[in-house]
């Protein structure tokens, strides 16, 4: 197909992709970016210290504008604001590892709870309800089938307790059916204190957030010897009917 035909199927202008091609040829840069180009050379490492000096908050970081001005004519608008971000995170998240770490030393005291969705293929997912004990790292069976509601994870909860004891404390997140009435009734209950995470802060309950992971590891690797299996119990050849 000609290149002009390929161009109209793409809608790209023709124009374009010849100028492209050109480029590609003569070595120069593919695409450039819009606006005024910028002329005005500057240190890396200035520019780097002056924004770990801006006011940085979880968002925004004060004083961008600012500095903005003075680098104008040597860095768009756009670059620096993709620079202040990565700052701004490099910062939060060098600030969130030295917070003090609690380390739970008696197994029993403290449990952990949180919910997810694991796709066992076919267009078919069932939800998982983990639990497991912060100090042995212990995880209970999860509650396994569709969203559960609120008594669901209820009648979970004081099958747990009654078999295995009740812990002092269970961290839990902000879902609707984690933190239901009857959820709530349960907890009073067995006199259970319930620690709920920050908003937009899955670390704080970071090893129920990596219990999920394990588990949905070895349910995939589960689902995949079953399927061997399957296909290994069944003639597809079609001569013997099975």
């Amino acid at each position: 197909m000609p290149y002009k035909m390929i161009c109209k199927i793409l809608q790209l202008p023709l124009g374009s992709f010849n100028r492209w091609r050109y480029r590609i040829r003569e070595g120069l840069v593919l695409i450039n970016p819009p606006g005024p180009k910028k002329v005005q050379p500057f240190a890396p490492s200035v520019l780097d210290a002056e924004i770990r000096l801006l006011g940085h908050r979880r968002k925004r970081s004060a004083g961008t504008t600012g500095l903005y001005q003075r680098y104008h004519l040597s860095l768009s608008r756009r670059e620096l604001g993709r620079m202040v971000e990565q700052v701004r995170h490099d910062l939060g998240a060098d600030y969130r590892r030295h917070l003090r770490q609690i380390e739970w030393l008696m197994p029993g005291v403290a449990w952990a709870m949180d919910g997810t969705e694991y796709d066992v293929g076919l267009a078919c997912k069932i939800y998982l309800c983990n639990m497991q004990d912060l100090s042995s790292r212990y995880k209970f069976l999860p509650l396994a089938g569709e969203y559960p509601v609120g008594e669901e994870i209820a009648g979970y909860l004081n099958e747990k307790f009654d078999r295995y004891g009740a812990p002092l404390v269970l961290k839990r997140d902000n879902e609707g059916n984690m933190n239901h009435a009857a959820v709530n009734e349960v907890l009073e209950e067995f006199f259970i204190l319930p620690l709920n995470s920050p908003e937009y802060y899955a670390p704080y309950n970071g090893a129920i957030e990596e219990s999920q992971r394990e588990v949905k590891r070895y349910a995939g690797e589960a689902c995949a010897g079953f399927a061997r299996l399957l296909r290994s119990s069944f003639c597809v050849c079609g001569g013997c009917g099975q």
